[in-house]
């Protein structure tokens, strides 16, 4: 959490294939939470686990995919958004 806003990592979802992952985002509106944003990586791929490990920190939010194997077997990669329409920058 940071604010007024949550992160989740959902390491298993599935709509990319089996445990690609995703992350949502939420924003607190009294005592309220309202989804905002649903983040995949680009290159997401089946068993990536893309959201198995999150942060956030004032508009920055930091994922990692600890089994993505674009570079190399099972790898591994961190994806860093930033606002304000979370552009995606992979590390």
């Amino acid at each position: 959490m940071s604010d007024d806003y949550a992160i989740v990592g959902a390491k298993n979802e599935d709509e990319k294939g089996t445990h690609a992952g995703a992350v949502y985002i939420f924003q607190r509106d009294g005592d309220n939470w309202q989804q905002q944003a649903k983040l995949t990586g680009a290159d997401r791929e089946a068993d990536d686990k893309f959201g198995f490990c999150v942060g956030i920190s004032g508009d920055y939010t930091i994922v990692g995919a600890y089994l993505e194997d674009e570079k190399a077997t099972q790898a591994g990669a961190a994806y860093i958004f930033q606002p304000p329409n979370l552009l995606e920058r992979r590390i």
